[in-house]
């Protein structure tokens, strides 16, 4: 019996230590093939959210995401919005440019982008708007994160 439970053990062993070597191999094609699952998704904190609405104003296209209040469970009380000024051609040396976030028609924040000189003015015109987060160029657009309260958590 003892020899008999040996000898099935080191079948186990020989059949995990395949098995690892299997797994460590094929590793970057289960990788790719679990990131196509339909649940599998990029968080929004680092992609800035779904699109909300686009804006076509002159030669300058705004996009602006739907707000992002990322928590463990639920949402949190404060979140951002995040808005990307993209050209036809190149960015404007100024962007000035009232913006709803909400679509409730009433702008909600003020943004003044000079981008040869990298400074951004943010004034608020709701008090959901908080503060500026970040304002940087990203390859050929200018993306802004705008600091917000969640007016569905008091």
């Amino acid at each position: 019996m003892k020899r008999t439970t040996g000898i099935l053990a080191i079948i186990w062993a020989f059949c995990c230590t395949i098995l690892v070597l299997i797994v460590i191999i094929k590793m970057p094609q289960f990788a790719q093939a679990a990131s196509k699952l339909p649940f599998m998704r990029i968080n929004p904190l680092f992609t800035g959210g779904d699109l909300n609405y686009s804006i076509e104003k002159d030669s300058l296209i705004i996009e602006i995401n739907k707000p992002v209040f990322e928590a463990l469970i639920g949402e949190s009380k404060e979140g951002f919005v995040q808005i990307t000024f993209s050209g036809n051609k190149n960015l404007p040396q100024l962007i000035e440019q009232e913006i709803d976030y909400n679509n409730d028609a009433k702008e909600d924040f003020k943004l003044k982008i000079n981008v040869p000189e990298n400074i951004t003015e943010f004034s608020s015109l709701n008090p959901i708007a908080q503060s500026l987060i970040v304002s940087s160029k990203v390859k050929n657009d200018w993306i802004v994160r705008i600091k917000v309260l969640n007016k569905n958590i008091k």
